[in-house]
């Protein structure tokens, strides 16, 4: 009984300790980067690509990030477009979440922390956004 005991111990540490969960474990790890700022601080571009340059808080330094093609837009948790993440931002102060690759300082997507209106809620902003109905 001891025996199995010492073996199982002993196959659970070499798992666990091996170099392939070790290299497991950083692959898992991101390399995102997130901004909590506003509306009020943040203009948001008309087109992309674009650079967006902004200072996030009073006493932050100057952040300049890229956005492209690939960059998604939300309005709380509804993918819109660019357009329509304007005309949100543009109804006053908001908090606004810029999520970035840290080592090529590409936006990945921005979030504006409100929700859409009834109307828009129910229209998908995107093609990978819709539902087949049943």
């Amino acid at each position: 009984m001891y025996r199995q005991f010492l073996l199982a111990t002993l196959t659970i540490a070499s798992i666990t300790l091996s170099p392939a969960s070790a290299i497991a474990q950083v692959a898992v790890g991101s390399t995102e980067a997130a901004i909590e700022s506003s509306t009020a601080i943040v203009n948001l571009p008309s087109s992309v690509p674009t650079t967006l340059d902004f200072t996030p808080c009073d006493t932050c330094s100057l952040v300049t990030l890229r956005l492209d093609d690939s960059s998604r837009f939300y309005v709380g948790r509804q993918q819109v477009t660019l357009a329509d993440l304007r005309r949100y931002a543009q109804r006053g102060p908001a908090g606004l979440d810029i999520f970035f690759r840290e080592n090529t300082r590409l936006v990945t997507r921005i979030i504006l922390r409100t929700e859409l209106d009834a109307a828009d809620a129910g229209r998908s902003k995107t093609p990978s956004d819709r539902q087949p109905k049943p």
